[in-house]
C-alpha cells in the first residue's frame, strides 16, 4: 500500500515538473496589440529586437545570435521575451519612446530559449 502512494506521489510530481518545464519553453505572444516597433541590428552591433505595445505593457522579443564557439555546447541562438508593466504604455509610438519607458526597469522574463 505505501508503495502504490510512493509511486503515485511521485507521478504526480514528476507531472508538476514536466507541465511547468513546457510552459516555460511556450510562449505565444498575444494579437491584440496596438502596435508593433522593430529595432534589427546586424549580428556584430547587437540583438534583434521586436518591441509589442499594449495599452498596459510592454513586450519585448529579443533574438540574439553569436558566432558559432563563443557560447558553451555549441549554442549560438538566443530568444527571450519579456514583460513590462506600465500603464503610460498606450502614449508611446517610437522606439525613443519604448527605450525610455522601460530603461532602468526590470521586465519579468517568460521565455528563454538557446538554440
Amino acid at each position: 500500500m505505501k508503495k502504490k502512494i510512493i509511486i503515485t506521489i511521485s507521478v504526480i510530481v514528476l507531472l508538476i515538473i514536466l507541465s511547468f518545464i513546457i510552459w516555460k519553453l511556450t510562449y505565444t505572444i498575444p494579437e491584440d496589440y496596438n502596435l508593433i516597433l522593430t529595432n534589427n541590428m546586424s549580428h556584430v552591433d547587437g540583438p534583434d529586437k521586436t518591441y509589442y505595445i499594449y495599452d498596459d505593457k510592454i513586450i519585448v522579443e529579443t533574438k540574439s545570435y553569436f558566432p558559432d564557439g563563443q557560447n558553451p555546447f555549441g549554442l549560438n541562438q538566443n530568444h527571450t521575451i519579456e514583460i513590462f508593466n506600465d500603464e503610460n504604455s498606450i502614449n508611446v509610438n517610437t522606439l525613443d519612446g519604448v527605450y525610455n519607458l522601460i530603461k532602468n526597469k526590470d521586465g519579468k522574463t517568460v521565455y528563454n530559449v538557446w538554440k
